[in-house]
């Protein structure tokens, strides 16, 4: 009643507002049902109370940590489903997403990860992108969801490696791509998306392009140096405890290492630290030393990947460009 019949005092009320639920606050601990009062308000009421309210919850000295993040983040993903509210949701997660203020993209990251991102999943994709371009707290929250959503169907699967296939050929110089493929194909317990890439592409041509190519892409990069050769070291375990197929992997690895010369995460993972004695270190560099390198320029296999011209655009690149401009 306040907000619609006394319309000078909006700034007040919003202050009020503010002041209650700041960190130390009398409503501090009713945060999600004040932000659910003002999203309903916000359906209807001039000058909408919400979306201001959501900034001031997440920046500044006003923010409060994990069970403030996640509230705000329930809050969008309720206004993005709402069919008043859903194009300012849909805007404000992908300004948030481009900020440098580590906790809006944080909130971000959780949203893109629940039900929003099994909705609208290129939307999804599009902002975890932005997210990936930076690296704070927010980053590890969208690979992670990045890689739960390739985890959960074949179709999941399909698009996300199109999606960063695309990263890396239209960005090439973010290290949005490197780290998203990084996070795909990084061996983890809880899931096998990485074993699933690999018996793909015995198979499937284009799926070992992908992985040869992403790699060649993600050691040119040197945001993501450390976190390459943690993973290439990850390889490495995964073939010696058994987890994926050892004369494939190395396969893949020999097309890499052919490929690339710079000094980086792969030559320091061939050749450095002989300090570092861990067996399946040892066992990696003994393997892909002795298996015979393929010249490229010469090589007759016509699946070879460094014999073909760079991939076309795809059909979801090509949607992320015109569904959203400035992305």
């Amino acid at each position: 009643m306040d907000w619609h019949h006394w319309a000078h005092e909006r700034d007040e009320t919003r202050a009020w507002i503010d002041r209650i639920t700041a960190p130390g606050g009398v409503a501090e601990g009713w945060t999600l049902q004040v932000g659910k009062r003002l999203l309903g308000l916000s359906r209807t009421a001039v000058d909408p109370p919400f979306w201001p309210i959501l900034d001031k919850w997440t920046s500044g000295s006003a923010s409060a940590g994990a069970d403030r993040i996640h509230t705000v983040a329930h809050l969008l993903t309720e206004a993005a489903q709402d069919d008043q509210l859903a194009r300012d949701a849909h805007k404000k997660l992908l300004d948030w997403a481009k900020n440098v203020n580590a906790q809006q993209r944080e909130v971000v990251a959780h949203v893109c990860s629940g039900s929003y991102g099994r909705r609208w999943p290129h939307r999804a994709l599009v902002r975890l992108r932005h997210i990936l371009d930076r690296d704070d707290a927010a980053t590890e929250v969208a690979a992670s969801a990045l890689v739960a959503y390739a985890a959960r169907t074949t179709d999941g699967l399909t698009r996300v490696v199109d999606t960063i296939e695309s990263w890396l050929d239209r960005y090439e110089t973010s290290p949005a791509g490197p780290r998203a493929f990084l996070a795909l194909i990084e061996p983890a317990s809880d899931n096998r998306v990485l074993a699933n890439l690999i018996d793909i592409a015995r198979t499937t041509p284009r799926i070992l392009d992908f992985l040869i190519g992403g790699w060649s892409a993600t050691l040119q990069q040197p945001d993501v140096r450390e976190q390459a050769h943690r993973v290439l070291l990850g390889w490495a375990r995964a073939v010696h405890e058994g987890q994926v197929d050892r004369d494939f992997t190395f396969k893949i690895l020999t097309d890499v290492r052919n490929a690339h010369t710079p000094v980086d995460a792969m030559s320091r993972f061939l050749y450095g630290s002989p300090e570092h004695e861990d067996p399946a270190l040892v066992d990696a560099r003994l393997t892909l030393a002795n298996l015979r390198a393929c010249n490229h320029f010469e090589c007759s296999r016509s699946d070879c990947p460094l014999r073909k011209p760079p991939s076309a655009p795809t059909a979801d690149s090509a949607a992320e460009g015109a569904g959203e401009p400035g992305q």
